[in-house]
């Protein structure tokens, strides 16, 4: 009998923000574990990270003053996510997106 792997997702999304600009990525995404990193060029920048399911729920959001993010957060159904990024000032940004195995 063959066996079946996984492949984990690890990706990173690259953004140009201009101040009180709200920018959407739309992803794929399966059942399972996230961690999710927001990062902005310009660490003077505030940035703020939302993320929702199909159906506009919002699964996490960070607000603070910080110019980045970072957070784990479930999935607990496959489809299509959406990640938006509030800029509060120009700067390129990046959000890295990596699908953490379970015994992590």
């Amino acid at each position: 009998m063959s066996e079946i792997y996984q492949a984990y997702i690890d990706m990173e999304i690259y953004g140009e923000a201009e101040k009180g600009q709200e920018f959407c990525h739309e992803i794929f995404l399966r059942q399972g574990n996230y961690a999710i990193e927001l990062t902005a060029e310009d660490e003077d920048v505030d940035l703020d990270l939302y993320i929702t399911d199909d159906e506009g729920e919002v699964l996490y959001k960070d607000e603070s003053d910080d110019s980045g993010a970072a957070a784990w957060f479930d999935v607990y159904k496959t489809g299509v996510f959406r990640l938006y990024v509030k800029a509060y000032g120009d700067t390129e940004y990046t959000v890295a997106l990596t699908e953490q195995d379970d015994d992590e």
